[in-house]
């Protein structure tokens, strides 16, 4: 929404509050995948469609991959010191080879590129989640592949960041970086041992975002590079993408987690760092 639809913050929130009350507002949410797929399709192609001002025909053919370039409004941040240019992606997982995730770029790469997916496909990729959303498949005739959402493998982009902007930009240094995470899950640990607790866990575990941070920021500590983690602590454990009813919740957890000392100092020091502008990263 940020990049491919160039909204701003605020467009990009009003307009998820109302792409999740379109799709998961029906009381059949919960008993057809196939019906919630071609509800979930319809609601972002006229997202697109009003987002990017094009007929209504052209919404569900738009390529991921950006023609004018990966080019935003003037601002603060970007990848770049010198120009305000921006890249974006998201990722999903192929359902038969778990090993990587694959990129859905808005730019080109030379490097692993995949498939110039629709917007509509990428979104139905990254998103694909039982019980919600089935598999989707991508690619011309006779070469499709089937993909899964993202998070199986790239719960937490921040690593593929890092790669990407190192791909893209291989002697720009890296001043900063910054990852949003959509809040701390908690303790993940064993109630009990069994089949269905080990799987829970082993998917909480995956999806631990605080883990890879960790590691990140590890990596980083002797690079010079200032690395900012915004996470809300608590308060959204349990609200995921279907809980339209409970954005209400999640803007007064987050609004108190700013509020924080220690969180105000942070987005202090990071706001700063972009103003130095030296070279930034945004994941």
């Amino acid at each position: 929404m940020l990049f491919r639809l160039r909204m701003t913050v605020d467009e990009a929130i009003t307009a998820y509050a109302r792409l999740s009350e379109d799709v998961f507002s029906s009381k059949s949410v919960w008993s057809n995948m196939k019906t919630n797929a071609s509800r979930l399709e319809n609601a972002i192609a006229k997202l697109v469609n009003s987002s990017l001002n094009i007929h209504e025909g052209q919404a569900q053919t738009m390529s991921m991959l950006d023609d004018n370039g990966p080019k935003w409004r003037v601002v603060q941040i970007g990848f770049a010191s010198s120009i305000d240019i921006f890249y974006s992606f998201v990722s999903a997982s192929s359902a038969k080879n778990l090993s990587s995730s694959t990129l859905f770029r808005t730019y080109e790469s030379h490097r692993h590129a995949s498939y110039n997916c629709t917007i509509v496909e990428a979104l139905r990729a990254t998103t694909a989640e039982d019980p919600f959303f089935p598999s989707i498949d991508i690619g011309d005739a006779n070469l499709k592949e089937t993909f899964i959402h993202g998070g199986l493998r790239l719960n937490s982009p921040v690593k593929a960041v890092l790669q990407e902007a190192e791909l893209i930009f291989p002697d720009q240094n890296i001043s900063c970086l910054l990852s949003i995470g959509s809040g701390a899950q908690g303790i993940i640990g064993f109630n009990n041992i069994s089949t269905p607790a080990l799987a829970k866990v082993l998917r909480q575990d995956i999806n631990n975002g605080e883990r890879i941070s960790e590691e990140v920021a590890k990596e980083l500590s002797n690079r010079k590079v200032f690395y900012c983690r915004l996470n809300v602590d608590h308060g959204l454990e349990g609200i995921g993408f279907e809980d339209f009813e409970r954005l209400g919740d999640v803007r007064t957890h987050t609004q108190k987690y700013l509020e924080k000392h220690d969180v105000e100092m942070k987005a202090s020091e990071l706001v700063r760092v972009l103003n130095r502008r030296t070279g930034a990263l945004q994941s």
